[in-house]
């Protein structure tokens, strides 16, 4: 006996796929961020060093990791929207090589340069540690809405799409740059770095792919 249907039409627009759905969603999510950074000038431009961002933890906070937190919150709630949570979040099982340990050896070794050559005493602890927390949610929201949101809307359409990581994420990068030596960038390096580690082995905590 077939079991009823009982999808809403918003979880079967998105589930029926589409390559221009995961465009659609990309652009969506990047009109909100970049509403989120123009927000965040009037009500907390007072915190914010416009010459240099990362010159106190409040002013790093408010420029570069609030709007990739609201914007992960709504990749999140999205997610949860549509049904897609233990799709994304849920064991994945993948078959790994040994020669796949190299990425991440060589990942973590940047990470350990990059941490070790930071002087703390200048920079200060507080800044380090926020913008250590904003990487980590860059590299949240980028892996959730490319490998995993975007992957999964291409996945369940006929003809795949060919929507890059780096044309559905240019905008944030663009905006988030490469500060000093242990920026976002180290924290979103050791990330990645933690997921190669999982595909080496059967699980993965980072959000799948349509192709996994």
């Amino acid at each position: 006996m077939t079991r009823p249907d009982t999808s809403t039409a918003w979880e079967r627009f998105w589930n029926a796929g589409g390559w221009w759905k995961a465009l659609l969603l990309a652009v969506a999510y990047i009109a909100a961020y970049q509403g989120v950074s123009l927000l965040l000038g009037p009500l907390f431009g007072g915190m914010i060093d416009a010459e240099n961002l990362f010159d106190n933890p409040r002013s790093v906070f408010f420029a570069l990791a609030v709007p990739v937190i609201v914007g992960s919150v709504l990749l999140l709630l999205f997610a949860r929207s549509v049904g897609w949570m233990g799709e994304l979040f849920g064991p994945q099982p993948l078959n790994g090589r040994g020669w796949m340990w190299i990425a991440p050896v060589v990942v973590a070794l940047a990470v350990v340069l990059r941490a070790a050559g930071t002087d703390y005493a200048t920079i200060g602890v507080g800044t380090v540690l926020v913008t250590y927390l904003a990487g980590l949610f860059i590299g949240l929201s980028e892996e959730l809405l490319t490998r995993g949101l975007a992957g999964r809307v291409r996945a369940r359409h006929a003809r795949p799409g060919a929507v890059h990581h780096t044309e559905l994420t240019g905008p944030q990068r663009a905006r988030t740059g490469n500060p000093w030596p242990a920026s976002g960038n180290a924290a979103e390096q050791a990330a990645l770095g933690r997921r190669q580690r999982c595909r080496v082995g059967r699980t993965r905590p980072w959000p799948a792919s349509g192709r996994a």
